[in-house]
């Protein structure tokens, strides 16, 4: 149930901010659920091997820049499912920067709520 829940909250919150942001555009709500599908199957497939591959730099400078590596890596993600599903477009980095704290935050709200309410 919390899985199904995330993925409708995300989806709605991709599917808020491309109202909200210029530079996002968006064809439909099924596309914003697609978006939502395919950035978690990212996040929890692709990250974890990406953020070991880091490792080293982190290690290197103390853990200091986890958190900028670990956002860095969001808005990659942000920016090739852009590439990928059709309806999904952002116009340039710095909206995908925007983008990507947009959905931090809104992940940030959802995870307290969950702990809070399960």
């Amino acid at each position: 149930m919390r899985i199904i829940f995330n993925w409708l909250a995300f989806s709605l919150a991709i599917f808020a901010s491309s109202y909200l942001l210029p530079g996002v555009t968006l064809s439909g709500f099924s596309t914003a659920l697609l978006t939502a599908a395919i950035l978690g199957m990212a996040n929890i497939f692709i990250k974890p091997l990406l953020d070991l591959l880091a490792l080293p730099f982190n290690i290197l400078k103390l853990g200091a820049f986890r958190f900028l590596v670990g956002f860095a890596i969001n808005v990659i993600f942000v920016l090739i499912v852009s590439a990928v599903v059709p309806g999904f477009k952002i116009k340039n980095v710095n909206w995908a920067i925007v983008f990507a704290l947009a959905l931090a935050a809104v992940g940030f709200l959802i995870d307290r709520y969950l702990k809070f309410v399960l």
